[in-house]
């Protein structure tokens, strides 16, 4: 008689853990619920960001980790056959160019009073293949804009400023990028004409 109670408790049992695990509630809204999850859960977060571009002249907003904005324009990459000359004293440059990438900066809210030499961290120019080329660290002035060696440039706040980037660059390369905080400017390497200083 134990022997039948028990097995008889033992079957109830089972029965009831069997009915708990059952849902409660519509099998659609589970499915619901399961794709709101995984909806939730970043994996839309993986697709990369659409990569903007920006045409030589347009202005672009180059937001400052010390607080405030620059706004910066490409105005055209120019080879110096002038610069050239006077940089290789007369030589015949060794298959290089002196070129100068020209920029319009300006300062809308950076405070720069205690340091007015400024050099964007996230700005540079790549080659047709992707590799980064460093400015060089002597240039001249170009025409109306100033010498930004290493592209290092003064500005204050609420100036606007024109600089001439310097750049060694092989002859008979024509197509380079620059890259302004995240935003592309395609350049095309033309000969420049204006005098250096």
């Amino acid at each position: 008689m134990k022997r039948q109670l028990i097995v008889t408790a033992m079957v109830g049992v089972l029965a009831l853990a069997g009915c708990s695990s059952q849902p409660d509630s519509d099998p659609t809204t589970d499915q619901d619920d399961v794709q709101q999850v995984e909806t939730t859960s970043g994996v839309s977060d993986d697709a990369e960001p659409e990569a903007r571009t920006a045409a030589v002249g347009e202005e672009i907003v180059y937001e400052s980790n010390n607080g405030g904005n620059f706004v910066v324009t490409a105005n055209g990459l120019e080879s110096s056959a002038e610069a050239t000359r006077a940089s290789n004293m007369g030589g015949d440059g060794n298959g290089y160019l002196d070129c100068y990438l020209l920029l319009t900066i300006e300062n809308e809210s950076v405070d720069t009073e205690d340091e007015p030499y400024s050099r964007l961290a996230r700005m540079w120019l790549e080659d047709a293949d992707g590799v980064t080329i460093e400015p060089s660290s002597s240039g001249f002035s170009y025409g109306e804009y100033a010498a930004a060696p290493s592209a290092t440039f003064s500005i204050m706040p609420g100036q606007t400023v024109r600089a001439a980037v310097p750049y060694l660059l092989p002859e008979g390369g024509t197509d380079y990028t620059l890259i302004v905080d995240g935003v592309r400017v395609p350049l095309t390497l033309v000969e420049g004409t204006r005098p250096i200083g």
